[in-house]
């Protein structure tokens, strides 16, 4: 069931960003159109192109064309609420998971991270993402502020090496999955229980805390 899910999530988030692709391929003939149009005309012209995400910037954070994707439309998104994304990405090459996957891992990461933010007043509305693929590791640390932080939950199996830079020591064993805070309970929350899969299919572990008023989702995946 969350392979399926992962995979529409894939599909569409690669649907959009070919959209994007398209229209900024396309960007010639809008500028035709634009010289060819009465005055009036043009301005609802601009004005249509202006609002679509596909003129907004495509960035290239890393060596990995799907992460770039995902994180160049979720970005766009996180501005149209006010949420500022502070990120700090180390991922030199193509990761060696199916693309739905790690589609899946950073879309719903940063999802639950953006509803989370919502809550919030704009001024403290801040994601930070932080990912490397480094020493045969792949991690991935999304945190962000939340309204109420008065319980510690962790979720952590041993990892095989602790040396990466993100790997976190004495932490507290349990497996405990927060619940969605939407009302319709019975179709939502699957995120962090689809992270929580992928993961462990590819033996890594993931990791949840909320302390001092952060939520931190960490996860980590052997390369090989």
């Amino acid at each position: 069931m969350f392979m399926e899910i992962n995979r529409k999530y894939y599909e569409a988030m690669e649907q959009q960003h070919f959209e994007i692709r398209r229209l900024k391929h396309d960007l010639a003939n809008h500028l035709q159109v634009l010289s060819a149009l009465p005055e009036k005309q043009r301005d609802a012209y601009l004005e249509n192109l202006t609002e679509n995400t596909a003129f907004t910037q495509s960035l290239s954070y890393c060596g990995d064309p799907t992460v770039n994707a995902v994180l160049t439309v979720k970005k766009n998104q996180m501005e149209r609420y006010g949420i500022r994304m502070e990120s700090e990405i180390d991922i030199p090459a193509k990761l060696p998971f199916d693309r739905t996957d790690i589609c899946a891992l950073y879309a719903n990461a940063l999802d639950n991270a953006v509803e989370a933010c919502m809550k919030l007043e704009e001024n403290k509305r801040v994601i930070t993402l932080k990912s490397k693929a480094q020493k045969g590791l792949f991690c991935l640390e999304v945190s962000n502020p939340v309204l109420n932080s008065s319980e510690n939950t962790h979720e952590h199996m041993p990892p095989d090496s602790a040396k990466h830079d993100f790997i976190k020591s004495n932490l507290t064993k349990s497996y405990l999955i927060p619940q969605t805070s939407k009302s319709d309970k019975a179709n939502h929350g699957f995120g962090l229980k689809g992270i929580k899969e992928i993961a462990e299919r590819y033996h890594g572990s993931l990791e949840l805390q909320s302390a001092n008023g952060i939520f931190d989702l960490f996860l980590y995946i052997p390369l090989t």
